[in-house]
């Protein structure tokens, strides 16, 4: 498994992925290909974003994977992680291979990320805290989804800790 450029077929898959788990979503709308394309014009393609996204490949696409919100003068993002549908088993190959890429080759210090409880990768999330000893808290009423509110783990792996 390796992470490779990200194409715009890619990113079109990665959105059909993306709108089958609203749930997990900070922005739990729909996207359009449309959307999709535009969205790969002006953030994966652009040298300038605060993003970075990639492509994992084994024999075919598994996940996309990247960074956003970076913070180059902090050293610090948020991880942004779609795996395909059945393939969670691998997710957390995905997830060494970004973190190996945010801190040794992007240089950054602390990655973070927000799980909703309604998640249902949920325990997976918990079991990456766990693997790489980082600093939670559980943050209230964060979401609302099908009619309620939920909570979110809130977690920060440092690089001394990867």
């Amino acid at each position: 498994m390796k992470l490779t450029a990200l194409t715009k077929e890619d990113a079109e898959q990665a959105r059909q992925w993306r709108n089958e788990q609203l749930q997990t979503l900070r922005t739990p709308f729909f996207l359009t290909k449309e959307m999709q394309e535009d969205f790969y014009l002006k953030h994966i393609c652009a040298r300038d974003s605060r993003e970075r996204f990639f492509a994992v490949r084994e024999d075919r696409l598994v996940a996309m994977v990247g960074f956003v919100k970076i913070e180059w003068e902090n050293h610090l993002a948020e991880i942004s992680n779609i795996c395909a549908p059945g393939l969670n088993y691998k997710r957390m190959q995905t997830v060494e291979l970004q973190l190996n890429e945010g801190f040794m080759n992007l240089g950054l210090q602390n990655i973070y990320f927000e799980c909703y409880h309604c998640d249902p990768s949920l325990q997976f999330w918990q079991e990456v805290v766990e693997r790489y000893g980082a600093y939670t808290t559980v943050l209230k009423n964060r979401k609302y989804w099908s009619g309620k509110y939920w909570d979110s783990l809130y977690f920060n792996i440092r690089k001394e800790d990867f």
